[in-house]
């Protein structure tokens, strides 16, 4: 039969082992958190990129488009 003192220090391994799992579990989770968000800034930045380029043509596009005021009568 086992003593209290040794049911005691198997719970305490028990429990260390426990949190070890769920801090590992947890630690992964926040590494695949901060890797989807740097993903996801990285497109936004990409996009922001590409729009900023899409408006610079529409905007010179227009400019070309456009006739030339007449001053005067």
């Amino acid at each position: 039969m086992t003593s209290v003192r040794e049911r005691q220090k198997k719970a305490e391994r028990t429990s260390e082992i426990a949190f070890g799992i769920i801090n590992a579990e947890a630690d992964a989770r926040e590494a695949k958190t901060a890797k989807l968000r740097n993903l996801r800034e990285a497109e936004e930045a990409g996009s922001k990129s590409v729009s900023n380029e899409a408006a610079k043509t529409t905007a010179k596009k227009r400019r070309v488009a456009r006739k030339p005021r007449q001053v005067g009568p």
